[in-house]
């Protein structure tokens, strides 16, 4: 990403106590560089699903969907379309931000002066020739490309995962962050990356992108000039430019810095790659049981499966001075300057609803939850709404309530004194005989 001045600034905790929000919290918090409210989250923020950092602006999709911005707003960077309506998922670069409608459509906003929220063609809104979206423009990525499963942001390119798992990117070009000539489609400045077949997830780096296919493997392109993409030996040479990093592994997670790349690995380990000036690629030893992580422009964090976040790397504006003061978290993000988790209580996992075993009962289980004080056992049939139908202190539940032949669908959410309410687990089909 994109290099501003940083000074020395303390720690920003922004914290909205559970007892204003109640039940279901999941609160954001922020720390390091702060000069524009980035750290600083609006106090009527409420609970939130994901938050995402960018240059000098924050911003976070709420449990209802909505979208909500905060920090330096000098490119509309902070400006939410109006009539946006529910999203899946948010995504910020250096001045320009982004998201997934429910439907799958992409919307950005902000700074457009490399076309990375999207051509004339497609904007909506705002005064004409307008290069970025401090009058209310936004660009709107329908008939470009279609709808898409999830986004990702580097510092002026934007990138989405189309439902069919192909990756496309849009904006600055000079280093190939988005793809290379022949890879440009269309007439609205898309880059399609056909090339590394079906994909799950993408990242922007600085003048890089990084996906994870669909088979675990990590494939990186642009600029290389720090090792961020890949070894010589790993590039592969043919019409589409890209590294295919098989040298680290299956990998479930991958995330952009400046330049460097964080990779969690199915064990659980972390592997980074490329500049280490300030150590961000010394990933601590003991970090063994990762579930994400997030690169900001020079600094790493890491998710822990017990909800803890550790930080390495530049700290020159205490963005990698986790707050003692944390609580369990279940997302984390990173600007260039500063970090972000959404602090509260991860869901339980694995669980599992036994399938015509009993004849009197549906027996329900699932892992145990790190400080689970505890769970909330509900219960849907077909398509209507779960009905919550049992509390317990343990990681199992019998519903003897079940009717006989009924199918049903089981969910967990856990509770902590200090978190709230976490989102539900997975669920699995359970009936009685």
């Amino acid at each position: 990403m994109e290099h501003f001045l940083v000074k020395a600034t303390a720690v920003v905790v922004s914290f909205v106590s559970n007892a204003a929000l109640g039940q279901g919290v999941n609160t954001v918090v922020g720390w390091g560089y702060n000069e524009f409210g980035q750290c600083s989250a609006p106090a009527n923020l409420g609970p939130c699903l994901q938050v995402a950092g960018g240059g000098n602006q924050t911003v976070a999709l709420q449990n209802s969907g909505a979208v909500i911005a905060w920090g330096l707003n000098a490119q509309g960077q902070c400006n939410v379309p109006k009539n946006l309506g529910a999203c899946l998922q948010v995504a910020a670069g250096t001045n320009h931000t982004a998201a997934i409608s429910n439907s799958g459509i992409v919307v950005v906003w902000g700074d457009n002066s490399l076309d990375q929220c999207g051509t004339s063609t497609e904007r909506v809104g705002g005064r004409p020739g307008n290069s970025n979206s401090v009058n209310g423009a936004f660009w709107v990525k329908t008939n470009s490309v279609g709808p898409c499963a999830t986004i990702a942001a580097g510092a002026n390119h934007t990138l989405a995962i189309k439902r069919n798992g192909i990756v496309v990117a849009w904006g600055y070009n000079i280093y190939g962050q988005c793809g290379v000539s022949g890879e440009n489609t269309g007439p609205y400045g898309i880059w399609t990356k056909a090339a590394l077949g079906a994909c799950t997830q993408v990242a922007g780096g600085s003048n890089f992108s990084a996906a994870l296919k669909s088979n675990g493997l990590i494939a990186t392109w642009g600029y290389n000039g720090s090792g961020q993409c890949g070894p010589a030996n790993e590039r592969v040479v043919s019409s589409s430019a890209y590294w295919l990093r098989k040298s680290i592994g299956i990998c479930v997670q991958v995330s952009a810095g400046g330049e460097f790349a964080l990779a969690v690995k199915q064990n659980g380990t972390v592997v980074a790659w490329g500049a280490n000036t300030y150590g961000q690629c010394n990933v601590p030893q003991t970090i063994t049981n990762c579930i994400q992580t997030a690169a900001g422009n020079d600094n790493s964090l890491a998710l822990l499966s017990n909800g803890m976040v550790m930080a390495w790397g530049m700290n020159t504006s205490g963005q990698s001075n986790v707050p003692s003061t944390l609580g369990s978290c279940v997302q984390i993000a990173a600007g260039d300057y500063n970090s972000l988790a959404i602090q509260g209580t991860l869901p339980a996992s694995n669980l599992v609803a036994s399938d015509g075993a009993y004849g009197n009962r549906v027996q329900v289980q699932w892992n145990a939850a790190a400080n689970a004080q505890s769970y909330f056992v509900f219960r849907a049939v077909g398509g209507g709404a779960a009905i919550h139908i049992g509390t317990c202190s343990v990681p199992n539940y019998s519903d003897t309530t079940a009717v006989a032949g009924t199918r049903y669908t089981y969910s967990v959410r856990v509770s902590s004194n200090a978190s709230g309410l976490s989102i539900a687990s997975n669920s699995d089909f359970g009936w009685r005989r």
